[in-house]
């Protein structure tokens, strides 16, 4: 009885891989030209996985936190974060504003926020919003911040 075509394609190719890996495991070197060309497929599908995740991990990496305003010496360690002036306790002036382009990760914009705030001396942090990008042009949308120095 004759299998269908997909059948033996399949059986073929799962038959390829067990040859490659115990060829692969025994150090013996890999002639047959099929087999050749089936790890070649596979080593550039990897690579081009690998190419787009880097190239992602690079663009995301260069984004910085763009500040107006002051900056606050000594640099601090400890910075608080909130979401609205309300929730600040404590009396404070604001020295800057931070903008940083929104990276799908509200973690990693926290992050960028509180590093730059502790290199420009601010106490605390206000997360005032977003702004986003409505006309259709190329642009991201951008997280807005306000930097704190408590003044008592």
């Amino acid at each position: 009885m004759r299998r269908p075509f997909c059948q033996n394609g399949i059986k073929q190719i799962v038959n390829q891989t067990i040859a490659i890996k115990m060829l692969l495991i025994e150090n013996k070197p890999i002639t047959n030209g099929f087999v050749c060309k089936f790890i070649k497929l596979k080593i550039m599908r990897n690579l081009h996985i690998f190419t787009i995740a880097g190239l992602c991990l690079l663009l995301s990496s260069c984004a910085t936190v763009t500040y107006f305003g002051d900056t606050v010496t000594p640099a601090t360690t400890n910075v608080d974060v909130f979401y609205s002036a309300h929730d600040v306790t404590k009396q404070y002036k604001v020295i800057g504003h931070l903008n940083y382009p929104y990276s799908g990760s509200q973690d990693v914009v926290k992050a960028k926020f509180v590093a730059y705030a502790q290199k420009i001396g601010a106490d605390a942090i206000v997360i005032t919003g977003s702004t986003v990008n409505t006309n259709g042009t190329t642009g991201s949308d951008v997280v807005n911040a306000d930097a704190l120095k408590y003044t008592n």
